[in-house]
């Protein structure tokens, strides 16, 4: 029997592949599926296999596993259809066992999983056949995110149309664990950075042009890290695959802020180990901008908000080496602290951060990104019409209080700057206008002169802060809005 598919890239070119079922075929199995790290519990067993024949597809498998070099266990696997690569190296398939593996206490286990009999024929390359893994159960691990790299231009027709409702269908399944760059590379693009160029020249264009997707730059869950959509519809099935720990490492940021006087974007990333490691992690932060309104070739209407746009990757592609050390242990933590200039040319209330920590090699096409988290900017150091009055002559800085935003909305954290003072020096309070106390939260201090309160308002209208120190009190005005 013989299929004809068809198969395209970048929406631009497109070939017509003649297949043929019934062959002896070489399937490979990539990775034993999800189980690296995993916390007590029962699991699905979800290999990732490959076919590496051109001419061929199978429709049908036999898998095996055994866990401890105990019982083997077996079955037949039918409902898939695993072609060939067409014009990708990379077409794969994830199958699941018919049984599952209890994972009830803490420690390590080993997994062997195989494959053999592909289409009913012996496999030709039992070499590649079968893969074992080490299975790690922990008491606890990190939330897992999924960080997409969408390869994009505002010329690019298909990128306006189906491209951007796959992003709008992935944001609807992952609103709050899959984090979306937008990474644009085209001559006379207003949005192009030097590492989004460098990161469509590595890893979209040779492969498959925009529209197209980087999951987790690079390695998995298919070679080169990229699922086009000509092969994958439901974008948002890689999402999931990348739950996988490949190490339980978590991604922090904090005390971000921009300091709009001095023009500088101060942030600190913390990788906190879930696990021992023992090889070279970098760590690396992106600054986007959102949302930038302006044309976008198939958009219906023409222009759209580019949200998420990439401004400035700090570590560069590579990310920063040095924070962590090549052996790192469970429940340690490594810090980078970050100044980065502001650009005068980005919208300073628009700025998002993004960090990951990345498994480095040599060989851009095996990092990996274990990974990733996402913050909105704090903006400090940015006055407000009509909120300052310094009340005591004796006071030792000359700075008046500012704050942001102002007006604020109910609910909405209020960020301060105050001068230099210590965080034992300060107290503060809120009233209405009838001198009626409101009960606030102050949520962190840091820099010595940088506070985030929160206040418990009842309805709308304008309240009096006070900020009480040694050196004297300031007052502001500010108002909610529902």
């Amino acid at each position: 029997m013989r299929t004809r598919l068809l198969s395209c890239i970048g929406a631009a070119m497109c070939t017509i592949s003649i297949l043929s079922a019934q062959q002896p075929t070489d399937v490979e199995i990539l990775d034993a599926g999800p189980l690296s790290f995993v916390t007590p519990g029962t699991y699905a067993i979800i290999p990732t296999i490959r076919n590496n024949n051109i001419d061929y597809y199978i429709d049908h498998i036999n898998a095996n596993w055994q866990l401890d070099g105990g019982i083997v266990h077996s079955c037949a696997i039918d409902a898939f259809f695993l072609g060939g690569p067409y014009l990708y190296p990379t077409f794969k398939s994830r199958i699941t066992l018919s049984d599952s593996i209890d994972l009830f206490t803490t420690g390590t286990y080993s997994l062997k999983i195989w494959t053999d009999s592909p289409g009913g024929f012996p496999d030709p390359d039992p070499s590649n056949d079968t893969i074992s893994i080490t299975i790690h159960v922990c008491d606890s691990l990190p939330a897992k995110n999924t960080l997409m790299w969408y390869g994009t231009h505002v010329d690019c027709i298909p990128c306006g149309g189906y491209g951007e409702d796959m992003i709008d269908s992935i944001a609807a399944r992952h609103p709050d664990d899959a984090f979306l760059i937008r990474v644009h590379d085209e001559a006379g693009d207003p949005y192009v950075c030097d590492e989004s160029t460098e990161i469509n020249n590595i890893y979209i264009w040779p492969y498959s042009g925009h529209p197209s997707f980087v999951f987790d730059q690079f390695a998995f869950p298919c070679l080169f890290g990229m699922v086009p959509f000509e092969l994958f519809y439901e974008q948002w099935t890689v999402v999931d695959w990348r739950k996988d720990y490949r190490f339980p490492v978590n991604a922090v940021i904090r005390d971000a802020w921009i300091d709009t006087i001095a023009m500088q974007i101060h942030a600190k990333v913390d990788a906190q180990y879930f696990a021992d490691y023992s090889g070279s992690l970098n760590m690396n932060l992106v600054i986007t901008e959102d949302s930038l309104y302006g044309y976008q070739a198939g958009y219906p209407g023409g222009n759209m908000y580019h949200t998420h746009m990439m401004r400035k990757m700090v570590g560069g592609v590579e990310g920063m080496s040095g924070i962590a050390p090549e052996e790192g242990h469970a429940g340690e933590t490594y810090t980078w602290d970050i100044t980065e200039p502001l650009n005068p040319d980005w919208n300073a209330g628009q700025i998002w951060l993004t960090a990951f920590v990345m498994h480095n090699d040599n060989d851009p096409l095996k990092r990996e990104i274990y990974n990733s988290t996402r913050m909105r900017l704090l903006v400090f150091e940015e006055p407000v019409e009509d909120t300052t009055v310094q009340v005591s002559a004796s006071a030792l800085q000359p700075n008046t209080l500012h704050m942001y935003p102002n007006p604020v909305s109910i609910g909405q954290p209020i960020y301060l700057s105050i001068g230099d003072i210590s965080s034992g020096d300060l107290q503060i309070h809120m009233e209405d206008i009838t001198g009626k106390m409101i009960p606030i939260e102050i949520q962190n201090i840091f820099n010595n002169h940088n506070v985030v309160i929160r206040a418990d308002v009842p309805t709308e209208g304008m309240y009096m802060i006070y900020l009480e120190t040694a050196s004297g009190t300031q007052t502001a005005k500010i108002i909610f809005l529902q």
